[in-house]
């Protein structure tokens, strides 16, 4: 995908962006307190807090033209208590800081998962944070719903994905998309006539089961870079 689709904020310009940190500040180094079993919580938002593109980019307050006024579920509270616990990480000279106030803010937001101090799965918390700060941050309001056709004979594999892609922007366009998101082609073939149907869809995560046999396969992925001029790695 070409880098120019993203929008407001782009790579280039949270690689740029320059942060001040006060001279006592820990720089990312403080820790959060794991209590009512919500060390899987933590152990998220301490990976989110070191991607540093990510973390960049609320500490610079980029996040607040972006907020979706529109968006009835938190009004961006969620993105901005996220920020606040993100300073606190970053910018304070805390050993350790505690994330409770930042959990009671999404669970008032959400009456069913994560409620009560059971312990949870860190993915599936994962995949729950990023889309509520997608809704916060998403730049479009529209909702209209793009049928989207499968690659069509006259197009290469190129101009169907970036088709699909251009088509889920019309809909989804925040910062979680243009670092987290990725494209996935799907084939099926028919056994009868050999027809290939091929689709192009968005994915945040994608979940591979371990084999318990000792009987496996191996797995190739290609891993295609989001500029253009990056090469193409493939993973075995």
């Amino acid at each position: 995908i070409n880098k120019y689709f993203i929008q407001s904020i782009s790579i280039d310009k949270l690689l740029d962006k320059d942060i001040s940190f006060p001279k006592e500040s820990k720089m990312g180094l403080t820790g959060l307190i794991n209590s009512r079993n919500n060390c899987y919580m933590n152990s998220v938002i301490q990976c989110l807090s070191n991607c540093f593109q990510f973390t960049k980019y609320f500490l610079s307050n980029l996040f607040l033209d972006d907020i979706n006024t529109e968006n009835k579920i938190s009004n961006g509270k969620i993105s901005k208590c996220y920020k606040k616990l993100l300073k606190n990480l970053w910018k304070k000279d805390y050993e350790s800081t505690n994330s409770d106030i930042f959990r009671d803010i999404f669970i008032n937001e959400d009456d069913k998962r994560f409620k009560g101090f059971e312990q949870y799965d860190a993915s599936e918390f994962l995949i729950f944070l990023l889309d509520k700060l997608h809704i916060d941050l998403n730049r479009v309001n529209n909702n209209e719903y793009f049928k989207l056709r499968e690659k069509l004979e006259n197009e290469t594999e190129s101009q169907a994905s970036l088709r699909w892609w251009k088509n889920y922007l019309k809909q989804n366009d925040s910062i979680i998309i243009d670092l987290f998101y990725g494209q996935l082609k799907s084939c099926v073939t028919c056994p009868n006539c050999n027809y290939d149907s091929i689709n192009f869809n968005s994915f945040l995560s994608l979940e591979l089961s371990i084999n318990q046999n000792k009987n496996y396969h191996l797995i190739n992925i290609e891993f295609i870079y989001y500029y253009k001029e990056s090469p193409t790695i493939n993973f075995n």
